[in-house]
């Protein structure tokens, strides 16, 4: 459990709690500013999807830590049908977090996105 609640707070950190949303005209701080909700919805095909869009149109900067994100949604949810999966999980704290720091801050820089944490 404690690792749906990791994945809810990843979520939350990459796409959720938009503010100060000046500025950003081109299409990946646009889709990122309409996928913002993503995190509302937890880990699951909807949120995945989401994040998907974004990362397609993603810059080059962050299409990778934009993958590793996925990636992680996609195993955390893979594990909630098979609790031995979730030490793999635990194990990528550090690459998780340096790629949504990655995220937040380019948001920051580029699109003019203040994304809570």
């Amino acid at each position: 459990m404690r690792k749906v609640a990791a994945i809810t707070a990843v979520l939350t950190i990459s796409l959720g709690g938009l503010t100060a949303c000046s500025g950003g005209s081109n299409a990946y701080c646009d889709e990122l500013k309409k996928n913002q909700d993503a995190a509302s919805t937890g880990a699951d095909e909807s949120t995945i999807d989401k994040m998907k869009k974004v990362k397609d149109k993603a810059p080059s900067e962050v299409k990778a830590d934009w993958q590793v994100l996925i990636d992680y949604v996609e195993k955390a949810e893979a594990a909630k049908s098979d609790p031995s999966k979730t030490k793999d999980l635990a194990a990528q704290a550090g690459k998780i977090k340096t790629a949504s720091d990655a995220i937040t801050k380019h948001a920051k820089d580029k699109c003019n996105l203040e994304l809570k944490s």
